[in-house]
């Protein structure tokens, strides 16, 4: 039988939602969150850093090497930055909670193997690895291409697109899921954000579509 991890009551406390901590390694990982959110880098977890965005850093870790990890901040408060910038992390949080973690057996959705959120707002999670469409997979557009193409209609529009009843039931359920987004949330397909992703076998995921 294995241990159970135990955090402590300080760090439950920190803490506003908690999915998968369930190794002493993602105990330890999380302990070390809370104690410094926006350590750069998690040179503790023996990780590299891969990629970096205006609302957090991907890492790799040698615990965890069919996964990354994404350390995210919420806005500052610099009331310079455009109001869709200052939303964009509360997007990635409202799909995550709302949709991602509760739906993990849709085959669209991302896979999570922890996350947690702050009281303050910050988020840590350890997810699948994705990667961009690409030549690498060259049957992903004709496999995919309603699919895509029906979900990058949806830009910034909150109407069910027509013809999509004609697609998966999976991915019909994202579709009610965004287009059933409470305001402020936007719906963003921007082709330089990443929000459609596909796993090693083609198949494509749905990131993080809400600003």
């Amino acid at each position: 039988m294995s241990d159970s991890p135990v955090l402590s009551e300080d760090v439950q406390d920190a803490l506003a939602f908690s999915f998968g901590i369930d190794t002493p390694a993602k105990a330890k990982m999380v302990e070390a969150f809370v104690k410094n959110p926006k350590q750069k880098p998690f040179s503790s977890f023996a990780s590299l850093r891969v990629d970096h965005g205006a609302f957090a850093n991907v890492y790799r870790h040698l615990l965890y090497p069919k996964s990354i990890i994404r350390l995210s901040t919420p806005w500052t408060g610099d009331a310079k930055v455009e109001r869709s910038i200052k939303m964009a992390p509360q997007g990635h949080t409202h799909y995550m909670e709302q949709w991602v973690i509760p739906n993990q057996g849709n085959r669209y959705t991302p896979k999570v193997e922890m996350y947690v959120r702050l009281s303050t707002g910050e988020t840590l999670a350890i997810m699948e690895h994705l990667i961009p469409p690409s030549t690498n997979h060259p049957g992903f557009m004709e496999s995919f291409k309603d699919e895509f193409s029906l979900l990058t209609r949806m830009n910034r529009n909150k109407e069910e697109p027509p013809g999509y009843r004609d697609l998966p039931k999976d991915l019909q359920q994202i579709i009610m899921f965004l287009a059933c987004a409470p305001e402020p949330y936007k719906i963003d397909f921007g082709s330089d954000r990443g929000n459609i992703l596909i796993r090693d076998c083609g198949q494509m995921v749905v990131t993080d579509p809400l600003s």
